[in-house]
């Protein structure tokens, strides 16, 4: 059963797994669905999102950066809707952090590359480099060739500001 803490806030055992399926539930419901995802959008589901990938339970995140990914995926103009939120400075903290054998990193590689075509006036952090720098090494070591390719394909958007400067 799962009992609600409203007094101290935090979650019983129980309720993480609650959101877990109740991500993968709506996740369902709104890909690949127009007007299910209207009215996600018209009742701000996507700051449920924002909030899942804020959140310490890593099976949350995973699900959560899924979702974003396919639905951007198939409505492009929805990664204006999460540039707008923010989503990037997230995903590098997501990126830059964890394990990088597991799916998230791949959907928040995805999602990003997507952005980055998609908004091209999306802001990203100043470190962006350097996080995709380290996670390519990282990856290296794990050998993961999808995501390897994605980070390449990342890092020619970004080119290294220390050569540009040198070249001139």
């Amino acid at each position: 059963a799962v009992v609600s803490t409203q007094s101290t806030g935090k979650l019983v055992e129980g309720e993480k797994e609650v959101r877990v399926k109740s991500l993968y539930a709506v996740s369902c419901l709104v890909r690949g669905n127009n007007d299910a995802l209207e009215k996600f959008n018209e009742l701000e589901g996507y700051n449920v999102i924002v909030r899942a990938l804020q959140s310490d339970i890593t099976k949350l995140q995973t699900k959560a950066l899924f979702m974003v990914s396919s639905i951007c995926a198939s409505y492009p103009k929805q990664s204006e809707l999460y540039c707008t939120m923010g989503i990037t400075e997230q995903l590098f903290v997501v990126l830059g952090s964890g394990d990088v054998s597991g799916p998230s990193t791949l959907h928040a590689l995805s999602l990003l590359l997507s952005i980055s075509h998609d908004c091209p006036d999306a802001v990203f952090p100043k470190d962006a480099r350097d996080v995709l720098l380290e996670l390519r090494t990282r990856l290296d070591t794990v050998a993961q060739a999808e995501e390897v390719n994605i980070c390449e394909t990342l890092l020619q958007r970004w080119p290294d500001p220390r050569r540009d400067s040198v070249e001139r």
